[in-house]
């Protein structure tokens, strides 16, 4: 297909509302949906009025009868009101994984500087995990924090050639994202930690989040990193088309209505909490904010949530 040149012009908000009217759209405060339109950008908040659409018999999209502009504003309140909900409980969850991922490996090697050593890792990803050493240690370098000044005036480690003055892992961790912790999980050799036929030291790390497998708890923590990403880019996120979690399902009564959706991430989130004892209740807590924003109810089952969703004995604590 052959491009053309872009031509569309810049629309002012009140222009805007203009072109909604005569998709159907109604209005109940064309001020505040001008004011809204002036701070948001249009491209953003149409996304949330797309569910209230079809396409008429010559083939344009309208909207269906009784749509108000205030109903995409709920669904876009409540959106950002779920993301910054989310955000808080990973930011705990990503202390405890660096945290007991280094207290595990440290003590089994004897090394605080276990990162730097490539027999803990897998031969084909030594590229990948160098390469996130350079990165660390550039944020190093350039740390004024008290403590990274403190290890940089005074030591250096006999690990490593390559990255003679990057820390032990519990203070290199504190200069890790949630991205990088993802990468040290997913590139450490299992087979390195095995301590007889039926044990292995990752797998007792994944037993303390609730998983069986260390690679279950990888595949949780990619999918933690992908939806903390979204909250922090301030990402649509309510119904957006995620991967689904491992080992999760199962621990549902009632089956998701989309196994891809935000409904069974927020499962994993409060499977994690009940686990972890952070002391919120994801299912309550979910079921109160929706209930802030009653029109986003009638459709949470695009967002994964089957009707009596709240019901479920899962969400006990």
């Amino acid at each position: 297909m052959a491009h053309i040149p872009y031509s569309k012009s810049h629309r002012k908000p009140i222009d805007l509302i203009g072109d909604l009217e005569e998709k159907g759209l109604n209005f109940k405060d064309k001020v505040l949906a001008e004011h809204i339109l002036s701070f948001i950008s249009y491209y953003r908040f149409k996304i949330y009025l797309f569910q209230f659409m079809y396409q008429n018999e010559e083939g344009k999209k309208q909207f269906r009868d009784g749509v108000f502009f205030e109903n995409g504003l709920d669904i876009y309140r409540f959106d950002e009101s779920l993301r910054n909900y989310i955000f808080r409980i990973i930011s705990r969850l990503e202390i405890k994984f660096r945290s007991r991922l280094d207290h595990t490996i440290s003590e089994y090697t004897d090394d605080p500087f276990w990162y730097l050593d490539d027999k803990n890792f897998f031969n084909k990803k030594i590229n990948k995990i160098d390469l996130l050493r350079s990165k660390l240690s550039n944020s190093f370098t350039s740390c004024n924090e008290k403590y990274a000044t403190h290890y940089k005036e005074k030591y250096y480690n006999e690990k490593n050639d390559n990255y003679k003055s990057l820390p032990p892992f519990w203070i290199i961790g504190e200069l890790a994202t949630l991205g990088n912790i993802f990468v040290i999980y997913d590139c450490l050799d299992k087979r390195r930690f095995q301590i007889s036929e039926r044990e292995n030291i990752l797998n007792n790390l994944a037993k303390e989040f609730g998983v069986k497998k260390f690679e279950t708890l990888v595949g949780w923590i990619s999918g933690l990193r992908d939806v903390r990403n979204k909250c922090a880019h301030h990402n649509r996120l309510w119904n957006s088309n995620l991967r689904a979690p491992a080992e999760i399902i199962p621990h549902l009564s009632i089956p998701p209505a989309n196994n891809n959706r935000i409904y069974v991430f927020l499962a994993t989130l409060h499977h994690l909490s009940k686990i972890l004892k952070l002391g919120v209740n994801v299912g309550q807590d979910i079921h109160i904010l929706a209930h802030e924003f009653p029109r986003v109810i009638p459709l949470l089952h695009s967002a994964g949530f089957p009707e009596t969703w709240h019901t479920d004995p899962f969400w006990e604590l």
